[in-house]
């Protein structure tokens, strides 16, 4: 089963409105009948006063449990009823209420998010039910490693940074929350002029726009919380901390400098830290996954927002890897980069991906509403569309500046968590070195249906305007086609089909995707398996050639696959390290038997 869906963009139709002092930034889209609003308040765990650490989470949880219109948790219920969705999440910069209906409920949706903050009541007998969901959430993140793990960096890592201090709060401040101090930090913070509301999708102007007036227009106007800057944390030196936790496998970070994302610096940082670290053609993934099969994850936390702050670099070692030799390798991989920066073809390829990304964004209305947001938390939402402009006039020796000034192992802390015995001083001489060589010189309704000949059946949906396209292809090839014997073959396999085909090897394959804007994805699940694949209208020919080479002439290189096999296996026994997903593994295991296919691989 093949199915395709292609649309096109328009990029420059949006506006803004100060309504009582609320600003409304639109985005016009009439391809879908939906419509989504995000309401933003500025104001997040790091700019709360000492006393105040976890209100602005917990205030977000309690919001929707009581409001004039909306009492005992009713909002939910409402908005299921409406056909749309609804969540809420509070970073360090902000928190936000978003919400998704069919474009014709936009009325209620706006009556919705005006009575999440203006009109909550923090009423007495729901505070005391919430407040110890909030302090149990707390108390589960000791459960989960990699995030306890990143606060803790967060907590040595800077020593004034508000960043420091965990968007969720502390144990004593929420015990010590009471639902009088609740609501004088909702009046104090959620004002229309401390706000914002982003409305993207389908919709009349004027309509919009009396409705707003009439939900928001009594809204306290307030003013906007200024906000203190601290200077980035960058002259640390070199060093080595160990947090000790019992997990099944352990984790390394290595954490650098990292600048305000309304930084306009923040693009070539950007750009650099896609090259060295973010993505399967990045220089570490190269490195320390495909060449020296010692790493199963590599991902990038960022700790920056309006403040500087740092980037931490988390890898995932394979349960045998040696612990000094990635760190070496890391260094290794970290004093190229500052000393040679990187090449002209490393750029274009990067621009072309990040490009390619930033079309997807308009693709999907939450997305962009996203997007626009964090935008005006940190400078302007406009700079949004000035993103692609910005991107194609930056040149090598503007990443290569900003290269040389933050990607440095004078700037490198390194920590790890579990048994590891990371050895300093070992490192400590690797980083003195001086002798790098540089071995980087190379340069809907409207579905159609039907089979084809040999009984393949073909979907066709075509959306207008939007200039991307979706491909899926089905199988019914599955995990319910294993034995006992067998059992992960198909995640195996289908894993494999991505490292190389007969025309092109798994480098190759991964940049021909990157340079073209194609994304492909394969997902074994449990009763049928999926190759998926995104491409802009004028690939589609090209795209559909590469997955009939990705299917029909597959070379399952040994290394590769042993790779895999040995992620897969280390993946499988960190399930033991995250209580949530021990707890339905083993609960499935009771239900249908410790061998059943029923189980995940």
């Amino acid at each position: 089963m093949l199915m395709l869906v292609w649309n096109g963009v328009v990029m420059n139709n949006y506006f803004d409105k100060k309504i009582n002092g609320l600003k409304v930034i639109c985005y016009k889209d009439n391809t879908n009948p939906l419509i989504s609003m995000q309401l933003y308040v500025r104001i997040g765990s790091g700019w709360e006063a000492e006393n105040e650490a976890g209100y602005s989470h917990l205030t977000e949880h309690l919001v929707f449990k009581s409001t004039q219109k909306f009492p005992q948790n009713s909002i939910m219920e409402r908005v299921t009823y409406l056909g749309g969705s609804i969540n809420a999440f509070t970073d360090f910069d902000s928190t936000c209420f978003y919400l998704t209906l069919p474009a014709k409920l936009f009325k209620e949706g706006l009556e919705i998010l005006s009575e999440l903050v203006i009109r909550a009541n923090f009423a007495d007998q729901q505070f005391k039910f919430e407040k110890q969901v909030v302090i149990e959430e707390l108390k589960q993140y000791q459960d989960e490693p990699e995030d306890y793990f990143v606060e803790e960096i967060a907590k040595n890592y800077f020593h004034n940074n508000p960043y420091r201090n965990p968007i969720i709060g502390n144990l004593a401040n929420l015990q010590a929350a009471t639902p009088a101090k609740l609501r004088k930090f909702y009046k104090q913070y959620y004002t229309a002029t401390n706000s914002f509301l982003v409305i993207t999708g389908n919709f009349v102007q004027n309509e919009l726009f009396t409705s707003i007036k009439n939900q928001f227009g009594d809204w306290k106007e307030g003013k906007i919380i200024p906000k203190k800057q601290f200077p980035i944390e960058e002259n640390r030196g070199f060093g080595v901390t160990k947090f000790t936790k019992k997990i099944e496998n352990d984790m390394l970070a290595f954490v650098l400098p990292d600048i305000s994302e309304g930084n306009p610096k923040s693009f070539a940082l950007t750009m650099a830290t896609k090259v060295f670290a973010l993505g399967k053609n990045s220089r570490l993934y190269e490195r320390l996954f495909t060449k020296e099969k010692l790493v199963d994850i590599i991902r990038v936390h960022s700790l920056s927002g309006i403040n500087d702050g740092a980037m931490v670099i988390m890898i995932m070692p394979k349960s045998r890897a040696d612990r000094n030799e990635i760190g070496k390798i890391f260094i290794e991989e970290l004093q190229k980069l500052h000393n040679f920066g990187v090449d002209q073809i490393e750029i274009e390829e990067v621009k072309k991906e990040l490009l390619h990304h930033y079309r997807y964004s308009f693709e999907f209305m939450e997305n962009l509403a996203s997007s626009l947001g964090n935008e005006e938390v940190l400078s302007d939402y406009k700079r949004y569309f000035e993103f692609p402009k910005i991107l194609r006039k930056l040149e090598k020796k503007q990443i290569d500046a900003i290269i040389k000034k933050f990607f440095s192992s004078k700037h490198l802390q390194i920590y790890s968590l579990g048994d590891s015995n990371l050895e300093q001083k070992r490192l400590q001489n690797f980083v003195k070195a001086k002798k790098i060589t540089n071995p980087r010189l190379k340069i809907s309704r409207d579905v159609e249906n039907f089979r084809l000949a040999n009984g393949m059946r073909i979907f066709l949906k075509k959306v207008p305007v939007k200039p991307s396209v979706g491909i899926s292809l089905t199988t019914k090839v599955s995990q319910l086609n294993e034995t006992e014997e067998n059992r992960g073959i198909n995640l195996l396999t289908a894993g494999s089909l991505l490292y190389g085909n007969e025309k092109r090897n798994y480098q190759q394959l991964m940049k021909y995707c990157s340079n073209n804007g194609i994304h492909l994805g394969i997902t074994p699940s449990m009763e049928a398996t999926s190759l998926k694949m995104k491409c802009f209208r004028e690939m589609l020919p090209m795209s559909l050639e590469l997955l009939k080479d990705v299917i029909f002439t597959p070379t399952f290189p040994k290394d590769h696959i042993e790779n895999l096999r040995q992620t897969y296996s280390s993946n499988l026994k960190r399930i033991n390290d995250y209580p949530a997903y021990l707890n339905n593994k083993l609960w499935k295991q009771m239900l249908f038997g410790k061998k059943s296919n029923l189980l995940s691989s």
